[in-house]
């Protein structure tokens, strides 16, 4: 069990390869934040629509804030524009 340890230690203290940085992205402004009725609003779908999308991970990306989903602006204008265009 001692060399499982030592085995773990040096596995975690080998240097990696040099992945890439994450991207950094600029801060977004609250008032970007969507809620799910204003995202309905938006783009003319329901709510269960939004719901089977995000469970099919097919939708907008939604984050939650103080359990309920939001999704910025910026990010369902992409999507839209990318079920546009496909």
């Amino acid at each position: 069990m001692t060399r499982a340890i030592v085995d773990l230690a040096e596995a975690v203290a080998m240097p990696r390869e040099h992945a890439p940085a994450p991207a950094i992205q600029p801060p977004r402004h609250p008032d970007d934040a969507l809620t799910m009725p204003q995202v309905c609003e938006i783009t003319g779908l329901t709510r269960k629509t939004f719901y089977n999308l995000r469970g099919k991970g097919e939708g907008p990306p939604f984050f939650v804030v103080r359990n309920r989903l939001r999704c910025y602006r910026s990010d369902l204008e992409t999507w839209m524009t990318e079920k546009r265009n496909s």
